[in-house]
């Protein structure tokens, strides 16, 4: 059975928001560590041996939608992917249940 979309909260949207806008400006100068720079006003931490891949890790506490989010940016974020590169989203958890939760 399917039911309606789940809406966002406001504070998903702004995650979303900064994503897209990072992407954006991404897409346009290829250069993700100014984009991010600009964005943000910290350094960017780019993939060891991947130089110049767009890379962005959102931190959402437990409970604050990681799911939802990550099912928004995939169907909204697709739009900067260029036709002619391979390229793939990974949505993950930067800790495992297991690490996060061992006493």
């Amino acid at each position: 059975m399917n039911g309606p979309p789940i809406a966002p909260k406001t504070y998903q949207l702004d995650t979303l928001d900064a994503l897209e806008k990072w992407l954006s400006a991404t897409s346009i100068t290829n250069d993700p560590d100014t984009a991010f720079y600009q964005q943000t006003r910290r350094a960017y931490q780019s993939v060891e041996g991947l130089p110049g891949v767009p890379y962005a890790c959102l931190r959402v506490p437990t409970g604050g939608g990681k799911t939802l989010i990550a099912a928004y940016s995939i169907a909204g974020e697709t739009r900067f992917m260029k036709p002619q590169a391979a390229q793939e989203i990974f949505c993950g958890m930067e800790k495992t249940c297991k690490e996060r939760n061992a006493l």
